[in-house]
């Protein structure tokens, strides 16, 4: 599987200083944002690497289920989905409700054989709010981009740097001589496949849905469950104004604002 890049960017606060002896021309600083790289999608799974200005992310979600980690905590719970073949084959003979561990970092990969067939389902060891359910054919194919989380996030960090202030006439400029972020390593290739990426081009009001959406998983991977609450119910209140017809969008957002609710105790 070869990830590739679909794009959301979402600048929140934009700087303008004008540059000193220049006249005219403007310098451009970009101090909040959240730029999401679409990397996979397999089946009902979908994998997320997330730059905002305290750092890459990781982010993994399903159906009503999310997982946000450290790129090196990530390539670890690939490592141990690595394994969900070899167990696949050990439990499909065992009896049902067998299931086996393994500890990928802060968290936990729980192998399992049930009536219901083989799944596989990932928390944090401590904790809570952290949790993903695979089937066995997910887990084989997600863990081949899992592993590989560092190298992609390290791309990602110095592939994209907002912050950097990048003047007005120098990125026209750039532009003509084809230097700058398209010149820094081979084009990224946007899926052609609409189901499995977004529009390069948001509305604000989707950007702010994304944003928000951001804040609540970062805040949910620190354990900060009211806060992530409140960005939860934001995103959702937005999207049900613009969106009022996708109805599994409003779902999913509903079911992380009702999950937040029980952990944070409201």
């Amino acid at each position: 599987m070869n990830p590739k890049m679909a794009v959301a960017v979402f600048v929140g606060c934009l700087m303008v200083w004008p540059l000193a002896g220049t006249g005219n021309a403007e310098e451009f600083v970009i101090d909040y944002y959240t730029f999401t790289w679409h990397v996979a999608k397999v089946g009902g799974i979908e994998m997320d690497i997330n730059k905002e200005e305290g750092g890459v992310s990781v982010y993994l979600h399903g159906d009503f289920s999310m997982l946000t980690a450290t790129p090196a905590d990530a390539a670890k719970i690939g490592k141990a989905l690595q394994k969900a073949g070899e167990y696949f084959n050990k439990l499909k003979d065992a009896a049902n409700n067998t299931s086996v561990r393994e500890v990928a970092g802060p968290y936990e990969v729980t192998f399992s054989e049930s009536e219901r067939g083989f799944s596989v389902y990932i928390t944090r060891i401590k904790g809570f709010g952290d949790r993903l359910f695979l089937d066995h054919m997910a887990a084989v194919e997600i863990a081949k981009v899992l592993v590989k989380s560092e190298e992609m996030a390290a791309f990602l960090d110095k592939r994209v740097n907002p912050s950097q202030p990048v003047s007005a006439a120098g990125a026209a400029k750039e532009r003509g001589s084809g230097v700058g972020l398209a010149a820094t390593g081979p084009r990224p290739t946007l899926s052609s496949d609409p189901a499995s990426s977004r529009s390069v081009t948001l509305s604000a009001d989707q950007a702010q849905v994304e944003t928000f959406l951001a804040t609540a998983r970062r805040l949910w991977g620190q354990n900060d469950y009211g806060g992530a609450l409140q960005a939860a119910q934001e995103a959702l209140a937005i999207q049900r104004r613009i969106l009022s017809a996708d109805f599994t969008a409003i779902a999913n957002i509903e079911a992380m604002v009702q999950q937040a609710k029980k952990l944070s105790g409201e």
